[in-house]
């Protein structure tokens, strides 16, 4: 189960970084999950075991719902 905790912007997408950062959750196994906004978009991003964060097409329920609170994006 994924909790949020607090947001840094040490999220990388490739090798750049990449919009802002909203929220970032963990789960038990330490797998981080930052929603950032890129583009006026929601897009959710992995960190990987290199540090890098990929985006993700896969959501994960607990991170579905903390999603579902998010304002919607003008």
């Amino acid at each position: 189960m994924y909790k949020k905790i607090e947001t840094d912007e040490s999220c990388m997408w490739g090798t750049n970084p990449h919009g802002k950062p909203v929220v970032t959750l963990m789960d038990e196994e330490s797998n981080k999950i930052q929603i950032i906004i890129d583009d006026n978009c929601y897009v959710l991003l992995k960190r990987q075991q290199n540090g890098i964060c990929k985006e993700i097409f896969r959501i994960p329920p607990g991170v579905l719902k903390v999603l579902k609170k998010l304002p919607l994006l003008k």
